[in-house]
């Protein structure tokens, strides 16, 4: 197992700031907001591959604006509008939201990519993405460590640690000159490369009540974001490294999710029941044995094939 000495994180003065930070961050001070947006409700955002530096097209980004909370009162606010928006071929979104109203931090799903959030280090200057693992996780799912190693992470693994993690510097990056200050519109992703379970796969369906205004998200549009979902779970649970996994990770989640495409989500136990007659001995807290995931794969893939 490589070691490599891990840099000093304490004399570093070293802090994170998620790329994808809340937008309500940059409302703190008047000075700090968006100079085109000055009631702060505006969804502006282009979505661009870290790696290459291009616009990712065909995004999910969905946004909850409502309104202030009464004076005197710990809640009570409405949702006043929802909407479902869609990167264009540039990687932008925009929206602005109803006059007054606040909005809620966006949530985005870029199918086969992860959000990118950057570890800035002092001295020397340079901004770093970590990926951390239990070492007990690490053990059971190396392959994925190899992996990362071979996109060009560094493993730091002290022994006597509980944890280890992977670096790789991301100076391409433009740098923001503050945790709070306005960022700009850009939001940067990377290709899926987390081992499992460490990136929640966001649900971009979230609408207003009968008292908002909701655009882009009717039943049907919802339902394409949840088809979105189950694909990427598929893709998750055929990756042919499950066959070198050990230790106790848990599929259930992302089987359930990629049920999906099987039957309707309110359907789950009718999508579970024909799965079990593919791989009647399986148990959804261990992982798949190689035979199971080969059968699995085989059986889901023409209904994955249908909703590409």
């Amino acid at each position: 197992m490589t070691t490599i000495p891990p840099r000093n994180t304490w004399n570093s003065r070293a802090f994170v700031f998620g790329l994808l930070a809340h937008l309500s961050l940059v409302s703190c001070a008047s000075a700090n907001r968006n100079p085109n947006d000055p009631d702060n409700n505006l969804v502006e955002f282009q979505l661009i591959d870290a790696d290459t530096m291009k616009p990712i097209q065909g995004a999910y980004v969905n946004a909850i604006w409502v309104s202030p909370t009464p004076a005197g009162k710990v809640n009570g606010s409405q949702c006043l509008q929802a909407a479902l928006l869609r990167s264009d071929a540039n990687g932008w979104v925009k929206m602005d939201g109803p006059k007054d109203s606040i909005l809620e931090a966006p949530w985005i799903m870029v199918p086969g990519y992860e959000s990118l959030r950057l570890t800035y280090f002092e001295e020397p200057k340079e901004q770093v993405h970590i990926i951390s693992m239990g070492r007990r996780e690490y053990e059971g799912l190396e392959a994925w460590g190899r992996a990362l190693q071979d996109k060009g992470y560094e493993l730091i693994d002290l022994p006597g640690h509980s944890s280890i993690e992977f670096r790789k510097s991301f100076n391409n990056i433009p740098r923001v000159k503050s945790r709070w200050s306005f960022t700009g519109s850009q939001r940067y992703f990377v290709t899926n490369r987390s081992p499992p379970g460490i990136e929640y796969i966001t649900n971009v369906a979230n609408a207003c009540g009968p008292e908002g205004i909701n655009i882009g998200l009717s039943e049907a549009q919802r339902a394409e974001t949840g088809i979105r979902r189950g694909l990427q779970q598929v893709n998750i649970i055929c990756d042919e490294r499950w066959d070198t996994a050990k230790g106790g990770y848990r599929q259930g989640v992302s089987v359930s999710q990629a049920l999906w495409l099987v039957e309707d989500p309110m359907e789950n136990s009718k999508a579970w029941a024909r799965m079990l007659q593919i791989i009647p001995n399986y148990d959804a807290a261990r992982i798949m044995t190689r035979d199971e995931r080969m059968a699995f794969c085989a059986w889901i893939q023409p209904f994955a094939e249908k909703q590409q």
